[in-house]
């Protein structure tokens, strides 16, 4: 490794955005919000992901009714590895409290995959 190489930086975990909240938050409640999100660790690179998330309060474990939900998009090409890009991703997803208290999940990802057999960047 060759110092100031992707691998020798720390993780950089960024994000901006604004959320609206309720206190108490009781069954029928909802806290929601948007952010950009950037995430660089090693060499992957999430630049600019907008995300929507709501979370919605007094749902009992084992309803039908999801407890959260969230819509990821990217807007710019990320770099997972060297070889591997994804586009035009977008990311739906609801989130269930099981009854055992696991969670569930169940949703869609959708995008372009791109694989290379030498890396990206020289």
């Amino acid at each position: 490794m060759i110092p100031g190489d992707a691998e020798d930086l720390p993780p950089r975990f960024e994000i901006t955005g604004m959320a609206d909240l309720v206190y108490p938050c009781l069954k029928g409640d909802k806290a929601s919000g948007n952010a950009t999100i950037t995430i660089n660790a090693g060499e992957m690179s999430l630049p600019n992901l907008v995300a929507d998330v709501a979370y919605f309060c007094g749902i009992e474990p084992g309803s039908a009714e999801p407890f959260f939900s969230v819509y990821l998009l990217s807007t710019e090409a990320m770099t997972i590895t060297p070889q591997v890009s994804m586009d035009l991703v977008a990311l739906r997803a609801n989130g269930f409290r099981t009854v055992n208290g696991s969670l569930g999940l169940v949703g869609s990802i959708q995008g372009v995959a791109r694989a290379y057999t030498r890396p990206l960047v020289g």
